[in-house]
């Protein structure tokens, strides 16, 4: 028989337990969608990043969703708003800013910012954010953001006479030092080139732009409503790519992006040009010694900004935005910036994290992480416009035609550059 005082303890239970679950039950619950664009641990961190701060939110839940390359990402992001699934938040190549705000899809990050958070945009590197400003507004925050950078095989330098501890600084070094590193067999086939630098879709544009800023060019207007690939700066961009296929330093035809880091670290190529995010990878697979060097200059070093920023979106519910944004905060302290920096190889974006005691360590015993920091002195933004995807692709088909021998330099970049006038005409006012 139950008696009364076993009801009221019952009934007491009940009560509390209803009383502890409350926060779970009131969590607001995100999704974040994320791309993987190289390998290494990159999605295991953020799994680990988004798990601690959901154990230290019990009010938000962040649900991750794992959704391919950056272009992948990109249009699942879109088809999902479309559809009346908007996620709350994404880490989107910054390149799409215009597309994104042309498609109204998503909320500045200007209506979020307090005076309390003044001191973290002003500690981001002013690099980072030269694409989250249009119109007066900030639109996205940056986080995995990389550059382009030189890795070469010191034991590949040693065997052919050139100094290991010092990468090629200009073009003609460059040059001359692949030519040299480039080597065959008995029977003259080629068992390592001097260099590779990728040049399939949709990553082809990113080496062309830092040769074009090498060069002293720059590819678009500020706006995005112009390009300028007929210009003299990039004809000599992309004639010296083209030369390093025709002396053999580089494998003729499109080399391709994922598979680049895989030939460096199988001595098939003696030096690589790809993104920071593969410093861990790196260094962590490598069974040689890895040099880690600037873009050599031309008439001026140079290299842009790639990577990811936050993106939160105008058709998630005002709760959701909210919790999105109390999660790109926390994102973006300098403990995170530098754990994620650490652990991946992207360039932290918080100028703070390079004061923390863990990351002045890491730097302290891998040297070779500070390089692209110290290349953000020479840092162009990224090459975006309008209608973004169709005039990449504009570009980059240009690029493989050119490197293909289907076309001329000048007769290349003449079409890519009347494609992209076509397109972006109707945005100018």
């Amino acid at each position: 028989m139950i008696t009364r005082s076993r009801i009221s303890a019952l009934l007491l239970g009940v009560v509390l337990g209803m009383i502890f679950a409350w926060p779970a039950l009131a969590a607001v619950e995100i999704s974040f969608y994320y791309s993987v664009s190289v390998g290494g641990p990159i999605a295991q961190t953020y799994e680990k990043l988004v798990a601690d701060f959901n154990k230290s939110h019990p009010d938000i839940r962040v649900k991750t969703v794992y959704s391919g390359n950056q272009v992948d990402t990109l249009i699942k992001v879109q088809t999902a708003i479309r559809g009346g699934t908007p996620p709350a938040i994404a880490l989107l190549d910054s390149v799409n800013v215009y597309t994104l705000i042309d498609d109204d899809m998503l909320v500045p990050i200007s209506d979020f910012l307090k005076d309390e958070d003044r001191n973290m945009l002003e500690d981001l590197f002013p690099a980072f954010l030269a694409r989250s400003k249009v119109g007066g507004k900030i639109w996205t925050l940056a986080f995995k953001r990389s550059m382009m950078i030189m890795y070469y095989n010191k034991n590949a330098f040693r065997e052919v006479g050139l100094n290991p501890e010092k990468g090629p600084a200009t073009w003609t070094e460059l040059h001359e030092a692949a030519l040299k590193l480039t080597k065959k067999d008995a029977a003259g086939a080629v068992v390592r080139y001097g260099i590779e630098i990728p040049s399939t879709q949709p990553d082809a544009y990113w080496p062309l732009q830092a040769l074009v800023t090498e060069a002293g060019g720059t590819m678009n207007s500020d706006d995005g409503t112009k390009t300028f690939f007929d210009s003299p700066e990039h004809q000599k961009a992309l004639e010296f790519w083209v030369k390093l296929t025709d002396t053999g330093a580089m494998a003729k035809g499109i080399l391709q992006w994922a598979t680049t880091p895989s030939n460096f670290l199988a001595e098939k190529t003696a030096i690589m040009w790809h993104t920071t995010g593969n410093l861990v990878r790196v260094k962590n697979e490598a069974k040689f010694d890895v040099g880690v060097a600037m873009l050599p200059a031309d008439v001026r070093r140079g290299a842009p900004i790639g990577g990811d920023d936050f993106h939160i979106f105008k058709a998630a519910p005002a709760e959701q935005k909210q919790a999105a944004w109390t999660f790109v905060k926390w994102m973006l302290s300098p403990e995170r910036t530098a754990e994620f920096s650490q652990k991946t190889g992207y360039i932290a974006v918080r100028k703070a994290a390079y004061n923390t005691p863990e990351m002045t360590q890491y730097l302290k015993d891998y040297p070779s992480a500070a390089v692209a920091r110290d290349q953000l002195a020479y840092a162009a933004p990224i090459f975006a416009t309008h209608e973004n995807p169709r005039v990449h692709k504009a570009i980059m088909d240009g690029i493989q035609a050119a490197l293909t021998g289907k076309a001329t330099t000048p007769a290349a970049l003449k079409a890519a550059q009347e494609e992209a006038e076509r397109i972006l005409r109707p945005f100018r006012k």
